[in-house]
């Protein structure tokens, strides 16, 4: 059965922070289903039309953070590590943690582990929409 837009949720290892991953075939949509819902004013409406992939995080009123990636189908390797780096960045400084040039491992374990990730789910999209 089709699916427009695939939302996956996992957390981060260590922070435990829930991670949502929204895959679709338009931007624009997926961010409009994450506002629905979130409640949350994720990016304006121009700004929806231009936007390929997007890293965004929030604190909900309960004080949790949260954290969503957004990407079409097609996203190449090289988008999913940017806004994956986007959002390491967002993690990393909301918990109080300095980037370190010397000793960047904790950092990489974090990319490598999320953009795995990101890729197992776009590939199930695919799958699921007989799409390349």
């Amino acid at each position: 059965m089709k699916q427009d837009i695939l939302l996956h949720k996992f957390r981060f290892p260590v922070f435990k922070g829930p991670i949502w991953v929204i895959v679709g075939n338009n931007i624009e949509k997926t961010i409009d289903y994450a506002e629905d819902l979130t409640s949350e004013k994720i990016a304006s409406k121009k700004d929806k039309k231009v936007i390929r992939a997007y890293a965004y995080a929030y604190e909900s009123e309960n004080g949790r953070k949260k954290y969503i990636l957004f990407f079409k189908h097609t996203a190449k390797a090289g988008e999913i590590a940017h806004e994956v780096k986007h959002l390491i960045n967002i993690l990393f400084s909301w918990h109080g943690f300095k980037l370190s040039l010397s000793n960047d491992e904790m950092e990489c374990y974090y990319l490598e582990d999320i953009v795995d990730k990101v890729v197992s789910i776009i590939k199930k999209y695919k799958k699921i929409n007989k799409v390349d």
